[in-house]
């Protein structure tokens, strides 16, 4: 598979992760849990791209000359880095959420707070103010996810055609 191909499948998993965790919503239950263990797999592949550097994947960060050009450059790769950023905190506060070891069939691990407590630690004990930050984030990453295609559609169209069919165009000699 070519180095652009794989971007491509990480781009679309991370939007079909999301997107269909995002509708699948309180009522999707562990459908919703597993697309979003998806979703935090594919972002740990992503930065592993990053940092392993592999070819066809760009940096993940504005580099020094984005930063000093400024302008439409500077700005896609900040909406790209935010909406990464939404996915990570949406996911992340999914995952405090859950009992993991229970989702995931693992032996239940004895903590001293879950004793002290009395918790089990499972989904519909969590704190309001858990499912409000993943609520949020979750809001706030679709916000950005609209704000990726509009800024795609004004200033990357043929960027938008070339992810769709997968086609890189070269040129000739």
């Amino acid at each position: 598979m070519s180095p652009f191909n794989r971007l491509r499948l990480l781009h679309w998993l991370v939007a079909a992760f999301f997107l269909f965790g995002y509708l699948s919503g309180d009522d999707g239950g562990l459908l919703h849990v597993w697309l979003g263990y998806g979703l935090i797999a594919v972002l740990l592949l992503r930065l592993l791209a990053h940092l392993a550097k592999l070819r066809g994947f760009p940096p993940l960060l504005p580099s020094a000359g984005q930063w000093q050009a400024r302008g439409v450059p500077l700005l896609g790769k900040l909406l790209t880095v935010l909406l990464l950023s939404g996915a990570v905190l949406t996911g992340g506060s999914g995952l405090m959420m859950v009992d993991n070891a229970r989702v995931l069939g693992l032996p239940a691990v004895a903590t001293a707070d879950a004793a002290m407590d009395g918790a089990e630690g499972t989904e519909g004990e969590t704190s309001d103010s858990a499912k409000e930050v993943h609520e949020a984030s979750a809001n706030l990453t679709l916000l950005l996810a609209g704000l990726h295609v509009a800024y795609l559609l004004c200033y990357r169209r043929h960027m938008v055609l070339t992810m769709i069919r997968g086609q890189v165009r070269r040129s000739r000699a």
